[in-house]
């Protein structure tokens, strides 16, 4: 088999949040991070959005020396913290983590984008602010024009979008629905969600792979790809069991 040029580690809802939920000790899990990351050793990490509540700089540049780190929001974020804190290692040296709404990142060949927050009328006071439809599509639209007509390779979203013919136990939803309609004008090859907190779920549809996460500590789910000058090996994990393992041209 050909060998990887690029690692990558994919998490989502990781809920470093600092309390007992479920009868989980949600303050556990940037430790689990950290020692998944040193498991791994990816070249970059993504995250899709709520790292945690009580995540600061200091966290996050943990990480940082250890890979290079890109994440977008979701509604359980300290956002301050991932807007200051810096990229430590290779080309993003000196970037901010937090990912641009809409920016294409490309990372030794790989192209990565991402939608920050989630789409809802109302939220907890404390939480970064709700996303309207039309800023979703706004940002799909930003991905079509840097892609320049090249297909992206990997869009991030905090939101699972709603296929419930492929997706188990997804509801319909502002959020879910736009995060449909993304992917229907992106057409990413592999598109990652989380924020509903379903069992972990790897999908086709079309030609595009649909990754539904939870890495909080009640499933510890997350995913790899091994990025290969012809494809993507795509595999899927909870709590260190291969679920699911696919692999894509490119």
């Amino acid at each position: 088999m050909e060998s990887s040029s690029l690692r990558v580690l994919i998490v989502s809802d990781v809920h470093y949040d600092g309390v007992i939920y479920r009868g989980v000790d949600t303050s556990e899990a940037w430790k689990w991070l950290l020692r998944l990351v040193r498991t791994i050793k990816p070249d970059l990490l993504l995250g899709c959005g709520d790292l945690g509540r009580i995540v600061n700089v200091a966290d996050l540049e943990k990480v940082a020396r250890r890979t290079m780190f890109l994440t977008i929001y979701g509604n359980h974020d300290r956002v301050g913290a991932l807007k200051s804190a810096r990229n430590i290692l290779g080309e993003l040296k000196g970037k901010r983590i937090l990912m641009e709404d809409g920016k294409v990142y490309e990372i030794k060949g790989l192209t990565v984008a991402g939608i920050n927050g989630v789409v809802v009328t109302k939220t907890d006071p404390w939480a970064p602010r709700p996303k309207s439809k039309r800023e979703f599509i706004d940002s799909a639209k930003r991905i079509q024009k840097e892609s320049k007509g090249k297909r992206l390779d990997v869009l991030l979203l905090h939101e699972t979008p709603y296929y419930p013919e492929l997706i188990s136990g997804i509801r319909e939803n502002v959020g879910s629905l736009a995060a449909r309609e993304v992917i229907e004008m992106v057409r990413p090859r592999v598109a990652i969600g989380g924020h509903a907190h379903l069992e972990p779920q790897l999908v086709k549809r079309e030609d595009t792979v649909l990754i539904h996460l939870d890495s909080s500590q009640l499933r510890r789910s997350y995913l790899t790809l091994e990025i290969m000058n012809n494809g993507i090996k795509i595999t899927l994990y909870e709590d260190g069991e291969i679920i699911e393992s696919t692999q894509l041209k490119r």
